[in-house]
């Protein structure tokens, strides 16, 4: 009877949830996004920092001919393998409007061309995006700095707004990778 009890306690643990993950975002750590990449199509990379509007203006202030040297990133880039399934549809705060966050990822797909790279500090987040108070966030869960191509930070926050929107026009969610850093949607103060 006991090893009957026993077997039953062991399968309903196997099939509880699985236990929240730890995200840099439990920090309370918020820095600034590092972009790089290059901003002709002869030249070489340069650093650039803000969220990606702010990145957006620096460089068609530096070449107004940007998005034609290097045409906006369409479709999925990311290696299905990467994702931590499934996406996090309730990561706490409020949602986001689901059009501003759509904008966040064309600045994002705009901003990738010569495999631009949208960078973060270890153990913080930092705001990728923000525009009427939606956000997009990049939380690395490692100890050394990161910068994941901006085009899959893109490809996160578009596949959270497929499986997460919920109430009409309205977002939250987030997604882990398997390289320790993840993307969060929700409403941010901006």
């Amino acid at each position: 009877m006991h090893s009957v009890t026993f077997i039953l306690t062991l399968l309903a643990a196997c099939n509880a949830a699985p236990a929240s993950k730890f995200s840099a975002l439990d920090s309370g750590v918020e820095t600034t996004m590092e972009w790089r990449g290059p901003i002709t199509s002869d030249g070489a990379d340069v650093t650039l920092t803000g969220t990606i509007q702010e990145v957006y203006k620096q460089v068609l202030e530096r070449n107004p001919n940007y998005l034609t040297d290097f045409p906006p990133a369409e479709g999925t880039s990311l290696v299905a393998r990467n994702r931590i399934w499934p996406v996090q549809c309730n990561p706490g705060g409020d949602f986001a409007d689901v059009n501003r966050i759509s904008e966040g990822i064309r600045y994002l797909r705009d901003l990738s061309g010569g495999n631009a790279r949208c960078g973060v500090n270890g153990r913080s987040c930092a705001r990728i995006s923000c525009s009427w108070d939606a956000g997009i966030s990049l939380c690395n869960d490692r100890n050394d700095h990161i910068d994941p191509s901006c085009r899959y930070l893109a490809d996160y926050a578009e596949a959270i707004v497929n499986d997460c929107t919920r109430v009409p026009n309205r977002v939250k969610g987030q997604q882990f990778d398997t390289d320790n850093y993840n993307v969060l949607v929700k409403h941010n103060p901006c």
